[in-house]
C-alpha cells in the first residue's frame, strides 16, 4: 500500500485490523509506504510495525492517488483534492497524536459526501513491477 498519510489507525475497525493480521498469519508480505513523516504518520507506522507490517514514512509515493497491490490486482484510489488537503493540513498542524482534531476530521473529511474514484487493473506485470519497487525501499 502507498498512502499520502497513515490515517487509518486513528479510526481502525476491528475487521480491518483482523484482515491485516490474517494476511500476515497466512504468509503474505505486507508493505506500507507513506509519503509524509508527520508525528501521526510516524505513530501509525509504529502501530503497523508492531502488527508485523513492513512500514516506512517519508518515501516518495502516493502523490495523486493511494495504491494497493494484492496478487495481480492493482487498485488506485483517487480521493478528491479538497479531502486530501483537509487531511494533509490536519496532519501537518499536529505536533503530536494528541493534537489531531479528531472531531473535525470526522466532520470535514470522513462524513463529507464525496465521490471517490477507484481504478482496478488486473495486470500481473504491473503488479510485480510495483511490488518490486515497493520492496526495494526497505
Amino acid at each position: 500500500m502507498h498512502h499520502r498519510h497513515e490515517w487509518r489507525p486513528l479510526f481502525y475497525l476491528r475487521a480491518e485490523y483482523n484482515w491485516v493480521k490474517n494476511m500476515i498469519n497466512k504468509g503474505h508480505r505486507v508493505f506500507f509506504l507513506c509519503s509524509n513523516n508527520t508525528p501521526t504518520d510516524v505513530w501509525a507506522t509504529s502501530f503497523y510495525k508492531k502488527m508485523g507490517v513492513k512500514a516506512k514514512t517519508n518515501v516518495k509515493c502516493a502523490e495523486t492517488s493511494e495504491l494497493l497491490v494484492f496478487g495481480d490486482m492493482v487498485v488506485q484510489i483517487y480521493i478528491p483534492p479538497e479531502i486530501g488537503s483537509s487531511l494533509h493540513n490536519a496532519f501537518m498542524k499536529a505536533k503530536s497524536m494528541e493534537e489531531i482534531d479528531v472531531p473535525s476530521l470526522i466532520k470535514n473529511v470522513f462524513e463529507k459526501k464525496i465521490e471517490i474514484r477507484v481504478v482496478i487493473n488486473k495486470d500481473i506485470n504491473l503488479a510485480e513491477q510495483i511490488v518490486s519497487q515497493t520492496v526495494s525501499k526497505f
